[in-house]
């Protein structure tokens, strides 16, 4: 297996991860009343660092994964779709602090864009992976 497909899925195990993290704590905060007050998802601690250093581990994932795909596939689709993913991934992590002050952004709003695009940056990650095994196995 290509060592960009390997990073492909490894990216899109990344967003998993992201997207497990933003739907799993506040379950625990609300099922574990002795955590509520440490671990509460919300603007102190649902740990926007958290954002933070998975976005770190994910960019260079995604360019190399990326740019060994298209030398593959030549197909731009994937690229595409894994920049638009990471913009959507990026509002919550670089910007809740402004949204959140101004009211636009709540802490239910930051996990739906979260989650929205990690789903997108994953499916992008996908495309690349398919549009690999399309044109050729061998790359």
């Amino acid at each position: 297996m290509s060592r960009h497909i390997q990073l492909d899925r490894f990216a899109i195990i990344l967003s998993g991860l992201c997207a497990l993290h933003c739907i799993v704590l506040p379950i625990v905060a609300a099922l574990i009343p002795i955590l509520t007050t440490t671990l509460l998802h919300g603007y102190d601690a649902h740990d926007l660092l958290f954002h933070e250093m998975i976005l770190f581990m994910i960019l260079p994932v995604s360019i190399f994964a990326l740019i060994s795909g298209f030398n593959c596939h030549k197909t731009l689709l994937p690229a595409l779709i894994v920049i638009c993913g990471l913009s959507v991934l990026l509002i919550p992590s670089l910007f809740f602090d402004i949204l959140h002050d101004r009211g636009l952004m709540g802490h239910t709003g930051e996990v739906m864009v979260t989650l929205t695009g990690g789903l997108i940056h994953a499916y992008g990650h996908f495309l690349n992976i398919q549009s690999t095994r399309h044109h050729n196995y061998d790359c």
